[in-house]
């Protein structure tokens, strides 16, 4: 019995180092070069991506682009993400997520949202607001640039265990928060699309200053203006699957 026990444990080990052997990691430089990058400013902003990230994790894009086979390779079905960013370059903010691989070979990811006065809140507040993050679910799903399925959804629980991004939401107030603090009712889908693309890890693309001309990034980002996602923002995401190999 022991002695089985011994060889199944060498299978897995054995197996486990060849997926790793596979990942290989590659500098900034290198990744900025393989994340679609069309103009002379995507480079500049995916190393910043890379920098802040205080979890590390620098896959090699095209191991990536593979993500439910070797995750079923090794079986790894789900994975809950969690780390911190240095928000603005400042200071450490949290992120968080679960991925898992769909029965389609496809990848779901999910980011639940608790409001921390959530006993204060009408039932058709919570509506409001979860249909404002079910829009920018589909938005971050729409523009997926891989060849397999890659679904997000944005649930708002009541739980506060299950919460991945924890804030209070305000009712008819401005705010523009930070994202792991404040929310409210004013902000629409394309700005919430904005604001979880945070919780998953991403930094604002804009220069840390309050003067807007010496903003340098895309404008259609949705990490700039809040319009789409780009490619390398779905590598900056999924990349951490691979990281817990």
């Amino acid at each position: 019995m022991k002695k089985t026990l011994l060889v199944c444990l060498l299978i897995v080990l054995t197996f486990s180092s060849s997926v790793e052997a596979r990942l290989s990691r590659l500098s900034r430089t290198e990744i900025s070069q393989k994340v679609g990058c069309q103009d002379s400013i995507c480079p500049r902003i995916v190393k910043r991506h890379l920098i802040r990230d205080l979890k590390g994790c620098q896959i090699d894009p095209k191991y990536v682009g593979t993500t439910p086979q070797l995750a079923h390779d090794a079986g790894l079905n789900e994975v809950s993400v969690h780390g911190r960013n240095a928000f603005l370059g400042l200071f450490p903010a949290p992120y968080g997520y679960r991925m898992s691989v769909t029965p389609d070979n496809g990848i779901l990811i999910q980011a639940n949202v608790y409001f921390t006065n959530h006993e204060e809140l009408s039932e058709q507040t919570l509506i409001e607001m979860q249909d404002k993050l079910n829009e920018a679910a589909a938005k971050w799903t729409r523009y997926n640039p891989y060849p397999f399925s890659v679904t997000f959804q944005f649930p708002i629980t009541k739980l506060r265990s299950d919460g991945d991004v924890k804030t209070k939401l305000l009712i008819d107030r401005y705010t523009r928060g930070p994202y792991f603090s404040l929310w409210t009712t004013h902000w629409g889908a394309s700005t919430i699309s904005h604001e979880m693309g945070h919780v998953m890890g991403l930094d604002d693309e804009y220069s840390n200053t309050p003067f807007p001309k010496l903003t340098y990034c895309d404008r259609r980002s949705i990490m700039c203006t809040n319009q789409r996602p780009y490619p390398y923002h779905y590598y900056l995401i999924m990349r951490r699957m691979l990281c817990s190999l």
